[in-house]
């Protein structure tokens, strides 16, 4: 046997290579962009969605008024008669009876549709609907919540 001993070459393997550097930057870049598909759309959701609840609260106002009697069933500067029915088109940013409300209110435009329904002996009834709209990330869009009250 021989007495010398062979030593084997290792490969060099302090580092990566270029092409395995330009790899692990398209994973990672393929990776992130999924990640914002999916990012994106539950952001602008989350949008319309907080913008639905504050427009359902203002809805709700707008019939808890009628319920109380807040609001006048007449023809103004924002309310025409046709008919049996009173419809009322309020602007968004609009200022309204007191500072709370309108903080309720300005973000929204509306429509308030008060028809005159079946009457008793002593009671007047109507069905009242408010609708809100609001415009999100470009797109329009609105809600509307309805009740009957009667006085």
């Amino acid at each position: 046997m021989n007495s010398r001993t062979h030593r084997v070459r290792q490969p060099h393997t302090q580092g990566m290579t270029i092409i395995e550097v330009l790899i692990s930057l398209v994973l990672f870049g393929v990776l992130t962009s999924l990640g914002m598909m999916l990012f994106v759309p539950s952001v602008q959701t989350d949008a319309n969605s907080r913008q639905r609840t504050l427009a359902l609260r203002a809805e709700e106002t707008w019939l808890d008024r009628y319920r109380a009697n807040l609001e006048p069933i007449i023809a103004g500067p924002r309310c025409a008669v046709a008919g049996s029915t009173l419809t009322c088109t309020y602007p968004k940013n609009d200022t309204y009876a007191t500072p709370e409300l309108t903080a309720i209110m300005a973000p929204f435009s509306h429509v308030v549709t008060v028809v005159s329904g079946p009457s008793g002996s002593n009671v007047r009834q109507w069905t009242v609907t408010a609708q809100s709209s609001w415009v999100t990330a470009g797109k329009t869009s609105s809600s509307q919540l309805s009740t009957r009250v009667a006085y």
